[in-house]
């Protein structure tokens, strides 16, 4: 994988100027996923259908998620969603 280059690698920012995004709110956000691996759920008749062992759905969920990522990488090997 290519490092990030700032010469070649020209992103701009879509926020808005100005906007405090850090308030409470909704936001949009886009998941990419190795190899587009239908992982989140499928598409049935247009619609989104989650499965439900990867959703965020409160705090709990999050805070059990963050703390897999923290204090997991000597075990990611062993992980059965690894494959490297």
């Amino acid at each position: 994988m290519q490092k990030f280059d700032p010469s070649i690698h020209h992103r701009r920012s879509i926020r808005l100027k100005g906007y405090d995004y850090s308030q409470e709110g909704l936001y949009f956000v886009t998941i990419c996923v190795q190899d587009r691996d239908c992982i989140f759920g499928d598409v049935v008749d247009g619609k989104m259908m989650l499965n439900d062992e990867h959703i965020i759905r409160d705090y709990n969920d999050y805070a059990r998620i963050d703390e897999y990522i923290l204090n997991n990488p000597a075990k990611w090997e062993s992980d059965k969603f690894y494959n490297e």
